[in-house]
Order: C-alpha cells, then sequence, then structure tokens
C-alpha cells in the first residue's frame, strides 16, 4: 500500500520535501545533532520535535519558517521515541539507556526528568485522558504516567517484549504489540486494565490506529505481513 504524505521533514543531512511538487522545499542541519532517531509533530503549533539519539538532545523546528533550537536534558541518554500533546503542549522523549522520560513544553522549552528505572523503548500520549504510555522493555511492562503531575500512576503486564504502542482516542483503547508473545494486548484507557490479548500468531512490530476506522495495522516485518484488526471485535486479518 502506498501512503501519501502532504509533507515529510527529516532532519541531519537530510531534506523537508513539498511532495506535491516532489522536490525539496530545503534542507536543515542542526550542526549539534548526531544521529536524529525519532519525529513527532505538533500541528496545533506547527513544531516538529527530533530526537538526537548520539548528541543526547532534541532538535525543536519551527515549521513555517524551518527555522531551529536545540534542547538538551542533561540526565537522559539515547533519546529515541517522542509523543506529543497537543491540547497541553507537551512533548514526552523516551530515552533509552538513562530509563527515564523527558517532558518538554512547548511553550518554553523548559525540560522536566521523569525517572522510570526502567528501559524505555516507546511511548505514546492519551489526549482525551492527559495520560503517558511508556513500554519499559527490559520488565514487559506499560508504565502509565499522568501528564498533570509527571508521576508514574500504574504499571501494567503487556505480554513478552513489548515493542509497540499506539492509542484510539476515540474508544480511549490503548493497544501494545508483544513480539515474543506474538499479540497485541488491548488496555482500557479508563481504567488501565488490560481488557483483551490478540494472538496474532507471527511476530508483530510496530503498529498504527486508524481513530475514524477504529481499526488497527500491525507490520509483521519477519513474515512480511499486515494484520489488521477491528477495533470494536478484536477479529483480524492477515
Amino acid at each position: 500500500m502506498r501512503i501519501s504524505l502532504s509533507r515529510i521533514i527529516l532532519l541531519m543531512f537530510a531534506a523537508v520535501l513539498q511532495c506535491e511538487a516532489q522536490t525539496i522545499a530545503t534542507t536543515l542541519t542542526d550542526p549539534n545533532a548526531i544521529f536524529p532517531f525519532g519525529v513527532v509533530i505538533n500541528e496545533t503549533t506547527n513544531t516538529v520535535y527530533v530526537a538526537n539519539r548520539a548528541s543526547n538532545n532534541i532538535t525543536v523546528i519551527g515549521g513555517a519558517s524551518n527555522s531551529f533550537t536545540n534542547v538538551a536534558d542533561p540526565s537522559a541518554l539515547d533519546p529515541i521515541a517522542l509523543a506529543v500533546n497537543p491540547v497541553t503542549n507537551k512533548v514526552y522523549i523516551a530515552n533509552d539507556s538513562s530509563q527515564s522520560i523527558t517532558v518538554l513544553d512547548g511553550a518554553t522549552n523548559s525540560i522536566t526528568t521523569i525517572p522510570t528505572g526502567h528501559t524505555i523503548t516507546a511511548i505514546a500520549v492519551n489526549i482525551i485522558t492527559n495520560k503517558i504510555y511508556a513500554i519499559a522493555a527490559d520488565n514487559s511492562h506499560v508504565l502509565v504516567v499522568d501528564g498533570s503531575t509527571n508521576t508514574i500512576i500504574n504499571s501494567l503486564v503487556a505480554g513478552n517484549v513489548p515493542t509497540s504502542i499506539a492509542i484510539n482516542p476515540n474508544t480511549n483503547k490503548v493497544y501494545v504489540s508483544s513480539i515474543l508473545s506474538n499479540n497485541v494486548t488491548v488496555i482500557d484507557g479508563i481504567s488501565d486494565i488490560p481488557l483483551a490479548a490478540i494472538n496474532l500468531g507471527i511476530q508483530p512490530g510496530p503498529l498504527a490506529v486508524n481513530a475514524v476506522t477504529g481499526r488497527i495495522y500491525v507490520l509483521h516485518p519477519s513474515s512480511n505481513a499486515v494484520s489488521i484488526i477491528q477495533g470494536d471485535t478484536n477479529a483480524f486479518t492477515t
């Protein structure tokens, strides 16, 4: 399936592409950025955030001007994934090696660090409940953070070696793929109670949710396949 993007922004020896005309609009190079690894966009503020894994910092790009600045959490190592809450204008960064979550205030670029005690490899935000869900890969749990207090309020078992997480804000359900248990865990976003474990039969990888149709798309890199889960019934086809 070919997915058409209106605009793709890449950083560090990469380019901003205007895909309608398929031309390079501009090229951005942050001299303080090494090995850009993750990107997220706050569409409300038109701001792009790039996690630079090797330089342990975040590049903040103004989408209108393409001007940028560099923000660092002094205690963060290996920032590898980001999520944004456009309602609160907060960005959440998963730091792999420092076992923490960085909270970046989009209004001021100020930093708050949440120690987790676990290796954080993926992160997602529920904009309805203002909760942040972070995968702790080293103990196969999902940590739940209260976005209003920046405190960890729950820790949930989610299969064996969870790898990817996505949220449907319309149904308030959280989906977590686990590579060694070959399943997707469904979590209720209100109670944070796991509702089901959907056994796909083959190793799942990244997943994404279509909030309009309620469908969940799960990639299977090792078998070159995609599973489509119907969110209301948890039935799936591969």
